[in-house]
């Protein structure tokens, strides 16, 4: 789990993205933006979510109380590791390749 401005949010094996108030533990949502097995912890950074499944779709959620995907990209091999964010980037490793998204 990852906490980002007062809210905890999760991945679950089944596809489910929890979305919980840190202060009160109300549940604010519970999502499958894609229903495959997620084992990585979510990552958050500059108003996002990031998201990675075991068959390599990236989904980047809008951070809030309420659900909203902003972008999904599918990546060649599988992702079990968490998104490492740096200097403006993302770095994600798949069971292919290390990939750096962001600008150049």
């Amino acid at each position: 789990p990852v906490i980002y401005n007062n809210l905890v949010y999760l991945c679950r094996e089944n596809g489910t993205v929890i979305c919980l108030d840190a202060k009160t533990g109300e549940q604010l949502y519970s999502e499958s933006p894609h229903r495959q097995t997620y084992r990585a912890s979510p990552v958050a950074g500059d108003g996002k979510i990031y998201i990675t499944s075991r068959d390599g779709m990236v989904t980047v959620l809008q951070a809030g109380r309420e659900f909203k995907v902003l972008a999904k990209n599918k990546l060649a091999g599988g992702l079990t590791a968490s998104p490492a964010p740096s200097n403006g980037r993302i770095y994600l490793r798949t069971h292919e390749a290390l990939y750096a998204i962001g600008e150049k």
